[in-house]
């Protein structure tokens, strides 16, 4: 099954542009749910759940992008306008399941250079957060 089975639909703040530059290497996702774990001295553990909801991060990396991939993702996370850092949704799209999800920066982004440093950029990671499907 895919995230988006699991999800509503939700409008993204941003909606003029969405993210679809494929990841490369890999692409990691978490699913959570808001739960504090308490173990006792004898072993026994209680779990409280504030939240029925399960939600999902995904954490993104690119080696080599170009200057113009490198600075759509920058104007998108720098931008007030846009995703403002971790302050607004946005569009992405996931590279092999069908949905594109409306998401948030939910990390900083963390840039590299490599190789012809006057060509090519990289982001060694960047964490969104799923917040829904795309209407």
């Amino acid at each position: 099954m895919a995230i988006g089975d699991f999800l509503v639909s939700k409008e993204a703040d941003y909606t003029a542009e969405e993210l679809c530059i494929t990841p490369q290497q890999v692409l990691t996702d978490t699913v959570n749910k808001q739960q504090t774990v308490f173990e006792a001295d004898d072993g026994t553990v209680n779990v409280v759940s504030k939240s029925n909801t399960s939600f999902y991060s995904v954490t993104l990396q690119w080696d080599i992008l170009s200057l113009e991939e490198t600075n759509f993702i920058e104007s998108l996370w720098n931008s007030p306008d846009k995703a403002n850092g971790m302050e607004r949704t946005f569009y992405w799209k996931h590279p092999s399941d069908g949905y594109t999800y409306t998401v948030r920066f939910m990390s900083p982004l963390v840039r590299s250079q490599r190789g012809n440093m006057s060509n090519f950029r990289g982001i060694s990671s960047v964490t969104l957060r799923i917040e829904g499907n795309k209407p």
